[in-house]
């Protein structure tokens, strides 16, 4: 009997502590939803109040553009009406100018000018304005040793003229082939030339390409390395110098270009081919070549008389051609007038 009461003693203390616990547990869980709920209505409290800050921003900036946009619309309209009454101004003022001119006109006497009627030749046969430029303009060209001297001279210009822009074409984007051509004379630039292609032929190897695109040596260690390996051996002191400059400025690539640019404007400034003249006979192949010699006596010129050129010179320079005889004259001069008859 006692164990059976203690039993149920037992029984009922473990019931008592898990109310207990249970009671505690439902209470922690209470207080946590309470602040859950609480912190959420809150926020939407906060976000509601934003929400009510942000369209009141809104409707305040869009209050602000309407009244921008009405003070606009009400300018514009200003604008409008006084450029409407500048136009009703001006058409006015067109009006009455018109009516005086026209009453100028009335006043003003008439005059009946008389034509004067010239003969013609209906059974004449027609002929071309060309012709008859041509016939008055050979008869206007006369044949001088002054004139011929100028078409000479304009030839020779124009010949460096052309030669200046090949060069310049060429040497493209490296500006500094013409400022060489400008700084050396002839025999230097041979033995630069002479240079510049012995350390192109020397820089293909790979161990010069090795010690030009280095990235740990500069560009005076880079030198020394070349001298220490014999690629600068009879080689001229100042392409020497040009070459440190195209160390420090180009790349690899960028020098095998300059190299080709450097060729192509050293064979026209040095130019082997033959230059044919044509001139109209042997007196003026003299005067020519009295002109050329004086700045050109390294070129080879071959002179060949053309008699329908009536005068002047025409220069055959490789695939150029500079055309200053009288016949290209007359041409031009011809097209010009047939074009302004024609305007």
């Amino acid at each position: 009997m006692e164990k059976f009461i203690q039993t149920i003693v037992l029984y009922g203390v473990f019931a008592v502590g898990f109310l207990y616990l249970l009671h505690f547990a439902l209470q922690k869980l209470e207080n946590i939803l309470t602040s859950f709920f609480y912190e959420l209505s809150q926020d939407q409290s906060l976000e509601k109040e934003s929400l009510f800050r942000r369209l009141k921003r809104q409707k305040v900036a869009t209050t602000r553009e309407e009244q921008k946009n009405r003070q606009l619309a009400l300018e514009a309209e200003q604008k409008e009406s006084l450029l409407l009454e500048e136009i009703d101004q001006l058409l006015a003022k067109n009006s009455q100018y018109e009516r005086e001119l026209q009453a100028w006109q009335n006043e003003q006497p008439k005059q009946v000018v008389e034509v004067p009627a010239i003969e013609t030749t209906p059974h004449a046969p027609h002929r071309a304005l060309s012709s008859y430029v041509n016939e008055i303009l050979q008869e206007v060209f006369i044949e001088s040793e002054e004139e011929e001297a100028q078409l000479f001279a304009e030839a020779i210009r124009e010949f460096d003229a052309l030669v200046k822009i090949e060069k310049i074409r060429c040497a493209l984007p490296y500006k500094v082939i013409l400022r060489l051509f400008d700084m050396y004379t002839p025999e230097q630039l041979h033995l630069f030339a002479a240079s510049f292609q012995k350390f192109n032929e020397r820089s293909a190897k790979l161990s010069v390409k090795q010690i030009y695109q280095s990235s740990y040596l500069s560009p005076e260690q880079k030198l020394k390395v070349m001298r220490e390996e014999g690629v600068l051996n009879e080689i001229d002191a100042e392409f020497i110098q040009f070459l440190f400059y195209m160390l420090t400025h180009y790349s690899y690539r960028q020098t095998k270009m300059l190299y080709r640019n450097f060729i192509k404007v050293y064979n026209i400034h040095f130019y082997t081919g033959t230059i044919h003249v044509f001139v109209t006979d042997k007196e003026a192949a003299h005067h020519f070549e009295q002109l050329w010699q004086q700045d050109h006596a390294n070129y080879r010129m071959e002179y060949q008389v053309k008699k329908e050129q009536i005068g002047g010179v025409i220069l055959q320079y490789g695939s150029k051609s500079i055309d200053m005889s009288y016949q290209e004259l007359i041409k031009r001069s011809t097209e010009k007038m047939e074009a302004e008859v024609k305007f």
